[in-house]
């Protein structure tokens, strides 16, 4: 029952003509449920965001606008670390009480890596 749960999520997702992300809600009831198979799906959009952001910022760089966010020469970031990013950025946005739960995750972890690793100029 699990597994068909599972395909079921996953479809709903992925159909229809556009890619309408995660929200916050439904990534928090989807951690809630602890099923492997789509923790592992959603890790994987995370770390297509987080490559998505990566690659948006190096590209406004190598076009000589301001960048997203500036984070440490030589840092190397993890599908773990975009994942803590969104995890905080939501306990942070609860605690301001500016959380709807409709937001999407992709924007949290920029809000997060805007936040954390601000650009000087």
């Amino acid at each position: 029952m699990k597994k068909i749960l599972s395909l079921i999520f996953v479809s709903l997702l992925l159909s229809g003509n556009a890619y309408a992300g995660i929200n916050v809600d439904d990534y928090l009831k989807t951690r809630a449920n602890k099923n492997k198979a789509v923790n592992d799906f959603i890790d994987a959009d995370i770390m297509g965001i987080g490559t998505g952001i990566l690659w948006s910022n190096v590209s406004i760089r190598a076009n000589k606008g301001k960048p997203m966010y500036c984070s440490p020469p030589n840092m190397s970031l993890t599908n773990q670390n975009y994942i803590n990013f969104l995890d905080r950025e939501i306990k942070y946005e609860k605690n301001r009480g500016t959380l709807s739960g409709t937001e999407e995750i992709g924007m949290l972890i920029i809000r997060h890596m805007r936040r954390i690793f601000p650009c000087e100029n």
